[in-house]
Parts: C-alpha cells; structure tokens; sequence
C-alpha cells in the first residue's frame, strides 16, 4: 500500500511536470497523461510476464488491459481534478 501511495505521488508529480506540454484541456489532458503512462508502464511489464513466467497469455493481455484501463481512469480524473479547482494557474 506504501508503494501504491508513492507511485500515485510520483504520477502527480510527473503530471504536474508535463502539464504545459499535454494536448487537451481538463480530462483530456488527463486522458492523455493516463494513456501515455500506462503504455510506458503496462506494456513493459506485460512483456517482462510473458517472457519470464509460464502465464497463460489471456490472463497477461487481462492484466495489461486492466492496468491500462486503471491509469486512464486515473489521469481522467487527475485531469478533472486540476481543472475543476483550479489546481494550476497558467499566466501569460
């Protein structure tokens, strides 16, 4: 649960620092962020699964899926977050 926790704070960061740079407004900036790490996050350790264990492949592709999914969600909400209170003001 510690982990989970930094991860989150990590992803926060990491969106917080790629704020400017991400097409969209709102949730779709989020829905970007979301995809984007859960490609660098989900396929990488979906491969390393499929290489490593003796999985059966359904249950990889689910769980590739799933996390996938999981970080979208999460960056639609992040995404609806931050705009709806406000959470960064971009001057200029």
């Amino acid at each position: 649960m510690l982990f989970g926790t930094l991860l989150i704070l990590i992803f926060i960061a990491l969106y917080l620092t790629l704020y400017k740079g991400l097409p969209g407004k709102g949730w779709q900036k989020g829905l970007f962020f979301g995809l984007m790490i859960g490609f660098i996050k989900a396929v990488p350790e979906a491969f390393n699964q499929w290489m490593i264990f003796e999985y059966p492949n359904i249950l990889i592709l689910l769980q590739l899926i799933n996390t996938l999914v999981g970080l979208m969600f999460f960056g639609i909400v992040l995404g609806f977050i931050f705009d709806k209170f406000k959470v960064i003001k971009i001057e200029g």
